[in-house]
Parts: structure tokens; sequence; C-alpha cells
């Protein structure tokens, strides 16, 4: 067997026969939504780690070393992309850690728990106690000005390119630790990341070109980009098993306080389906928010639409003061028209070059 795909197989086996509380454990956490290239890049550096600091390291002690999505285990199934790749190589989520199977404060109690993060550079404030045990930060977003990390403790790589798995492979490219299924999986992420290098998504960088050609090359990866993003694309719509409520957990991001919903489809089309009101409710009370921004996406062949919606019944404020921020910014190009459900203010998006990655430091100045 594949010892990348070992390792993954094996880490709750590995979770469930330690006592984590007194052993040296490397947790390597991916960001609240738990999409594609979080998950794949928790799995990248959790294993490179492993390597690192067990099968190549003269150690007394090994260190256990545990990749952990960062969602509870019954969002997994609206994951539907991260589903699919996995597998492909026989794993299913319950081989898998999630943010429910394990008691973080526990662990760090031990006194021995060192920490990275992926695919975000800022810990939500019920991680903040984690803060003094993170030694590494990997994350491809615009850098937040509210992040100070002790450079002291955690080495820092924050670089703007279209996918975070580019950076995890340029790392474990440089170390020589990847076996083919993990290059594939990175490679998967970066076409994904990036539709595919299209030049009118404007996403890739030369960084992520270069990166995933040498993936290509060194194991022998031979994909038609466009044809395995439209693959993953088909696969992240496939919403048929789905009911509302878990479309909203589909890629469900915090920003500050606010939960950011990401659907694969317009808002304005999730609003028609049947008890949404209910749904959105439900929502607001499992996340213990009043308040939700739904972001719309739909690519149909080369175009790309997207629309967003404020949703609130008991913090009408709060979303008045959403509105008019997102009004205010010119190069977003929103224009706000009515729906029939209520609670709900919901606007057109024009410039759809502009992403959640982009909206999040509007949201975030709500707080300054």
């Amino acid at each position: 067997m594949d010892d990348f795909v070992d390792f993954v197989l094996n880490v709750r086996k590995v979770c469930a026969s330690t006592d984590l509380t007194k052993t040296p454990v490397h947790l390597v956490i991916g960001n609240e939504s738990c999409d594609l290239d979080s998950m794949v890049c928790a799995f990248g550096l959790a294993y490179y780690h492993h390597q690192i600091k067990n099968k190549r390291s003269n150690a007394d002690q090994c260190c256990t070393v545990l990749p952990v999505l960062n969602i509870p285990m019954k969002c997994f199934v609206s994951r539907t992309e991260n589903c699919y790749v996995l597998k492909q190589f026989g794993i299913t989520e319950t081989d898998l850690l999630f943010r429910d199977s394990l008691d973080f404060e526990a662990i760090k109690n031990g006194g021995q728990l060192s920490v990275s993060i992926v695919d975000h550079h800022v810990l939500r404030d019920e991680d903040k106690f984690l803060e003094q045990s993170v030694i590494e930060v990997y994350d491809h977003r615009p850098r937040d000005p509210t992040a100070n990390w002790n450079t002291n403790i955690a080495s820092l790589v924050i670089e703007e390119v279209g996918s975070c798995a580019t950076l995890i492979s340029q790392k474990l490219l440089t170390h020589d630790i990847l076996t083919g299924p993990l290059a594939e999986l990175l490679h998967d992420v970066i076409i994904f990341d990036t539709v595919a290098f299209s030049d009118k998504a404007q996403k890739a960088r030369e960084l992520d070109i270069s990166v995933s050609k040498q993936l290509q090359q060194q194991f022998g990866i031979s994909c038609i980009p466009q044809h395995r993003f439209d693959q993953l694309w088909n696969v992240h719509n496939d919403i048929s098993s789905l009911t509302p409520g878990q479309l909203l957990f589909k890629d469900l991001k915090f920003v500050d306080d606010f939960p950011v919903a990401g659907l694969p489809m317009l808002v304005r089309e999730f609003l028609q389906f049947s008890d949404v009101h209910e749904h959105l409710l439900a929502f607001c009370d499992e996340t213990q928010r009043a308040t939700v921004v739904v972001m719309g996406l739909k690519v149909v062949g080369d175009e790309v639409f997207r629309d967003i919606a404020i949703f609130s019944k008991s913090d009408k404020e709060t979303r008045e003061l959403l509105v008019n921020s997102l009004k205010a910014n010119l190069d977003l190009g929103v224009t706000e028209d009515t729906v029939s459900v209520p609670d709900i203010t919901y606007l057109m998006q024009n410039n759809v070059k502009m992403s959640r990655k982009q909206i999040v430091p509007i949201i975030k100045s709500l707080r300054r």
C-alpha cells in the first residue's frame, strides 16, 4: 500500500490507541470550511511532519502527527468533491479525524502539543488558547493586519497564490516527501482552485503553474486540466442528496463572528427551495449566530455569476451595516434586488472577479 494512503487510513486508529495527553502530539489543522484545498493541505503537511519527526529522525520518542478536518464529522457529507477524491484511494470519512473527534484543550494541557495551521492564518476566538502551540502557518490569502504571530515561535508562509496546495507541494517537493497519490491530490487541488489555470478566472500565479508542472513531470500526471476541473466541478455541484441546511454548511467560513456560507449555486436559486426560511433560522440556531452572509456562485461555460444575501431575523441593524458596507465598495459593484423570502437583503454582484477572499476584509472592517 502507498505510504501516504496508509498514513491517512491509520490516523484514527493511532489516535484511539494513544493517550494524547501523555505523548508528543503535532496537530495539523485546516480551515473551518474544510474545502478541498484545506483538507488535502492538512493531509500533505501532516504527512511531511510524520516523515520528518518519526521516519527521518533520530529522536528517542515518536511524535503522534494528526491531520484534523476543522468541521464536525456530520458536515463532511456535504463536501462532495472531498468525498469523491478520497474514494479513489479507498479513504472514507470513518478513517478521518474531525473537529469533534479530539479534545484540543486536554491535549494542550498535556504539555507536549505543537500545531500547524493551513489554509488560514487567523485563529478563531475559540481556538486562541492554541496560539502559543502554533509553530507553523501556511496560507495563500491576503495577510490579515490583525494577525500578529510571534515569529520567534511560528514560521509563516503566507503568499498570495491561487492555491495553498501550491505552497505545500513546493515544500514537499523540496524535501522529496511525496508519493504518487499525494501528488495527484495536490495537483487536483491546484487545478480546482485556479479553474484549470484559466486566464479569464485570473486565479493562477506563476508559482501555481510551475509547481503543477513539477508534479506532472515527477509523477507522470497526464490529465488535461480543463477536463479534470470539469469532473471536480460537476461533483462539487452535485447537491442532489443534500438538504438546504446541509448546503449552508457545505463551504462555511467564519469571518470574525459572522458565518459566511458559500453555495455551489446562486443565492437566488437557493431561495427557491421550500422551507428555506426555516432552514436559515435553524442554521442560525446551530451556529449560535444571529446573522449569516450567503454567497452564491454559478459557472456556465466560461461565464461566472455571483450574488450575495444577508439573513437576519433578530439583528436587523447588523444586517443593514453589512449591506451598506458591501454597497459602499465600488469595486464589488453590488445592486440590491427584491426576493420573496423574509428577513433577507439580496444583492446581485456585478464584479464576479471578487470572491469571498476579497470580500472578507469588507466584512472585517465592521469590527474595527
